[in-house]
């Protein structure tokens, strides 16, 4: 069982890493 701050983490983890591909995806949409 993982401790709540780990599942926290993971979650603001995954979080940013879909704003961030969407960021991505965003910049090569504009540019093509």
């Amino acid at each position: 069982e993982a401790p709540p701050s780990q599942v926290g983490t993971a979650a603001t983890i995954s979080v940013a890493f879909m704003e961030t591909l969407g960021t991505v995806f965003q910049t090569f949409s504009e540019g093509y």
